[in-house]
């Protein structure tokens, strides 16, 4: 029969999950594939605005590229534009940054509210 997981779910019950082999936790809440999944919701909090921002971005910089190319704006107006984009650029990276920050803080909290739960259950 296969075991069941230990973690605690948010309203105190057992998670439902089913132990992985050579462990009492389930893959959602294994300690040992903590950094995985910490990656995995990372990479899935930059993929959130990397597609749509990113690429209107690069599609801009590009035709500001041809623009430059064939002599439409000068080279001054085309500096300017890079600078613009590079502060998009960090205004963009800035919001992933806080994405991230506050799903670890979520995170933090989640695994405080499990220990305290866990030492009621202890007493």
């Amino acid at each position: 029969m296969a075991r069941k997981c230990v973690a605690l779910r948010r309203d105190g019950g057992r998670c439902n999950g089913t132990a992985t082999t050579g462990s009492a936790w389930c893959p959602s809440h294994d300690p040992e594939r903590a950094e995985d999944r910490r990656q995995a919701a990372r990479k899935a909090a930059l993929a959130k605005h990397a597609p749509d921002e990113l690429t209107a971005l690069k599609t801009r910089l590009k035709a500001l590229m041809g623009d430059l190319e064939d002599g439409t704006i000068d080279a001054r107006t085309g500096a300017t534009m890079v600078q613009t984009s590079r502060a998009l650029l960090a205004t963009i990276q800035a919001e992933n940054e806080m994405t991230t920050i506050a799903a670890v803080e979520k995170r933090l909290e989640r695994i405080s509210e499990l220990e305290r739960a866990s030492r009621k259950w202890a007493n």
